[in-house]
């Protein structure tokens, strides 16, 4: 059944017009408009009421004007006869007879002479204030008529000013009337027709929860079409409906997050701007040792935080309020039984309704696998670069041994050379007398042939002494004289011919100098061994070097032998492929990861007319 609709106010305002008139407050809508109808009115009734007065103080004045001038013309004639004839009896009664007139308050006549004016005869008491002041001539007589006197009237304004008083009483009280009735029924029409409406529509909406489900609202009269309370209402119902609906779903959306966060395993708060947290999820509150999120709300840092620490994540948060940007941190987190945690941290700062900022929202997500995993990943990579260094150092004894007799014949030389001066000095010496210039000569040669073997033994050391990786700037043409040095024995042996076209000037090389020898050296053997095969033609060898990108040196290892196939140029350098029968297919692996590990690259085309080209780059140092 559909609930019924909700009905404004209590019965109690039909109990008539005065019980709720007196119920209207005293600031209110209606008592507001009182107040302004009430001044309005008094305004124009006092300016309405000067202007009344003023034109009724006006014609009053005219008609006293007008008065003088009827008394002139229906005395004057007979005053100046009478004083003409020096009759001060009949003066006086003429006199006394104006005298009677309204507003009259003196008269006199006077006799006009050339020696100056004598009054001859006055009546009344003279006027020395809010008077009217006349005088008329008075003329006499014959054919001639001339001036023999003046007539002197005065008259009192203050009759005037109290019929105008009294007019201003009766219009200002009348209006008062007026206007107070006026206003006493809008007070009560406004009331009746609006502000009671007003007063049950604020007091219904105000008490009503946002998600309450409640019947639409209605006024306590029947609908009139039109009406602006009507469409108030109707446009409150539809806000408060949908008002409503997004209550509810605000409501489902907040408990959605809620279960989300309180079921992740991540860390989520939200602090005010005095760091207090005022919302965290179940996963922090746990990791405080709080049964419940409710019991850390209004805890700030320093609650359950080292000293330093909270310091520290205050600042944090007082750097992301600041600036307005998000903040990514790895810090350490305090666990309730003293353990620590690393947590990666994101800061937000939260803003208000109007932009302002009201704290800061954070997110933290454990470490500690990502932390073990990296650790494991350092510890492999470690192990990896050991395997890498073993299987280097291997190749390069490996390579050492396919160059044994040639090392051998490397080294046999001088030292045969050594003995041969050696035995050529006891010649010298035996002689009488000794050639001591001869054996010095020889001597000599004995020190170069030496120097010279020790140089070969120093070079196979060095490549096949264990150690690790060193970069340092060396120059790059001289490592490589050193690795031909040693292969030339290989090469005649196998009949190539090496030659070599090392451009001049070029910067160091910034990488470990007995890996880059390496390269080369498997680079050459290979070449070497893969022109072997070939039954005619030339074996040519030639080893380049020169600039590539700023910042890179090329190296590059060009045979003339069978040369690589398009589709297997990148298979070659794969471990284990090799198309060799006593090859193990390790040695271009370790060469491109030894490349690679210096950010250089190492690749194999076709060389022309025929054979294999080798190229690689590695980084140099342009300061050196």
């Amino acid at each position: 059944m559909p609930p019924k609709e909700q009905q404004f106010g209590s019965h109690s305002v039909h109990r008539g017009g005065l019980a709720s008139i007196a119920r209207i407050p005293r600031r209110g809508l209606a008592m507001a408009l009182l107040v302004r109808v009430v001044l309005f009115s008094s305004v124009i009734t006092l300016i309405l009421t000067v202007l009344q007065l003023t034109l009724s103080y006006r014609s009053e004045r005219s008609s006293l004007e007008s008065r003088f001038d009827e008394i002139d013309q229906a005395t004057s004639r007979s005053l100046g006869e009478s004083l003409w004839a020096m009759d001060s009896k009949q003066l006086e009664e003429q006199l006394d007879g104006i005298l009677r007139l309204p507003s009259i308050r003196a008269v006199g006549v006077r006799e006009v002479r050339s020696s100056g004016d004598t009054f001859i005869i006055f009546r009344g008491e003279r006027q020395t204030s809010n008077a009217i002041v006349k005088e008329y001539p008075l003329v006499c007589c014959g054919a001639r008529p001339q001036q023999i006197g003046v007539l002197h009237i005065e008259a009192t304004l203050a009759e005037i000013y109290r019929d105008v008083a009294a007019q201003a009483l009766v219009i200002l009280f009348s209006n008062a009337a007026k206007t107070f009735l006026v206003a006493f029924f809008i007070l009560f029409a406004v009331h009746h027709l609006a502000t009671r409406h007003l007063r049950d529509i604020a007091g219904s909406v105000g008490g009503i929860r946002p998600d309450a489900d409640l019947a639409p609202l209605r006024l306590r009269r029947s609908r009139i079409e039109g009406d602006e309370l009507d469409q108030l209402v109707d446009a409150l119902n539809t806000m408060r409906e949908r008002l409503r609906r997004h209550a509810v779903e605000l409501g489902n959306a907040n408990a959605r997050m809620a279960a989300i966060l309180d079921n992740i395993p991540d860390l989520a708060w939200v602090k005010d701007t005095q760091g207090r947290f005022i919302a965290v999820n179940r996963a922090i509150a746990a990791s405080k040792g709080f049964a419940g999120p409710e019991e850390m709300i209004g805890k700030t840092d320093f609650d359950f935080s080292p000293p330093e620490l909270a310091r520290t994540y205050l600042r944090d948060d007082a750097e992301v309020m600041a600036s307005h940007v998000s903040k990514r941190i790895e810090e350490q987190h305090i666990n309730a039984d003293g353990s620590t945690t690393w947590i990666e941290t994101i800061k937000t700062a939260l803003h208000d309704g109007t932009g302002r900022v009201a704290g800061t929202v954070g997110v933290a997500r454990d470490l500690s696998e990502r932390k073990r995993a990296e650790e494991e990943a350092r510890e492999s990579e470690r192990r990896y670069r050991e395997v890498q260094m073993d299987l280097a150092h291997a190749n390069r004894v490996a390579t050492m041994g396919q160059l044994a007799a040639s090392i051998a014949h490397e080294v046999n030389q001088p030292i045969a050379a050594t003995v041969t001066n050696a035995q050529a000095a006891l010649r010298w010496l035996s002689v009488q007398p000794p050639d001591v210039e001869e054996v010095r000569e020889v001597l000599c040669r004995i020190v170069s042939d030496g120097n010279r073997a020790g140089s070969v033994v120093r070079r196979i050391r060095e490549l096949i002494k264990k150690a690790p990786p060193r970069k340092e700037p060396f120059d790059i043409n001289e490592a490589i004289r050193e690795v031909i040095a040693l292969t030339r024995g290989e090469a005649m042996k196998n009949g190539a011919s090496v030659q070599t076209q090392l451009a001049d000037g070029l910067p160091f090389a910034e990488c470990d100098r007995v890996e880059l020898q390496q390269v080369v050296l498997n680079l050459i053997m290979n070449a070497i061994e893969a022109m072997s095969g070939v039954s005619d033609g030339a074996r040519d060898l030639l080893i380049s070097t020169g600039n590539a990108d700023p910042g890179w040196v090329l190296v590059a290892v060009r045979d003339s032998g069978p040369g690589v196939a398009p589709d297997t140029t990148e298979h070659v350098f794969a471990p284990f492929y090799t198309t060799k029968s006593t090859g193990l297919g390790m040695g271009l692996a370790i060469c491109r990861s030894i490349i690679e590990a210096h950010g250089g690259r190492l690749w194999a085309s076709a060389n022309q007319p025929c054979g294999a080209a080798f190229q690689f780059t590695v980084p140099t140092r342009s300061d050196v």
